[in-house]
């Protein structure tokens, strides 16, 4: 499920999920607007008694409470209208007390999807996510980690426990960015990881030749 085709009336990144520092979060009154299938904690009659339903409003107050708010949400567009209040929805999620937390265009989210009409099952997903145009399409870089549940049997232990994986597994991913920074290199080292970067990044030169480094990258490949 693309951003753009869960996008009704517009991108949700204009006023919200912004990459500058103008981002802010949404209330639960504006995440109802948009997508208030979120605030689902039945399911659609349509399902059976096997259909376990997951109440996304439970699981994004829950990461409010890890620090995470909502900057992003739409649902999509159900051709049955008895549908509108359990259809497909997604939400994005940045960290609150670490908004600055990017580089250059690229910014660590937590997206939620999740639907109680039998469409999708629920999945919680961190990763790295770049606008890619003036539209504010978002594509992801790097996810980190993901979780999926479907909807049956036991799901309350699932979604707990997928939240705090996701939660871990990306917290450790973002630190390591901030412990490299400390690193100090000699100048030999710098050259070497220049070097190394320029020719993973760009493996053949114009004209098609292999790109070539110095006998110090050739002495540590």
């Amino acid at each position: 499920m693309t951003a753009h085709a869960m996008i009704r009336g517009g991108s949700i990144y204009t006023n919200t999920a912004r990459f500058d520092d103008q981002q802010r979060f949404l209330t639960e009154d504006e995440i109802r607007s948009a997508a208030p299938s979120v605030f689902a904690t039945t399911a659609h009659e349509s399902r059976s008694a096997r259909f376990t339903p997951i109440a996304t409003i439970d699981v994004i107050r829950m990461l409010d409470q890890e620090g995470f708010g909502v900057v992003g949400a739409v649902q999509s567009v159900s051709r049955l209208p008895d549908r509108k209040d359990f259809a497909k929805h997604m939400l994005r999620l940045r960290k609150k007390d670490d908004v600055q937390r990017r580089v250059g265009d690229t910014v660590f989210e937590t997206l939620l999807k999740n639907a109680n009409d039998g469409s999708a099952a629920y999945d919680l997903l961190a990763g790295l996510f770049r606008i890619r145009c003036l539209n504010s399409m978002v594509a992801m870089d790097t996810q980190m980690s993901t979780q999926r549940v479907r909807h049956s049997g036991d799901v309350a232990p699932k979604v707990i426990e997928g939240v705090f994986s996701v939660l871990k597994d990306a917290d450790r991913a973002l630190n390591a960015p901030d412990k490299w920074g400390q690193l100090q290199l000699a100048a030999p080292e710098q050259m070497f990881l220049a070097e190394a970067a320029h020719a993973i990044r760009f493996p053949v030169d114009e004209a098609g030749a292999a790109t070539k480094c110095s006998p110090y990258w050739r002495r540590w490949h």
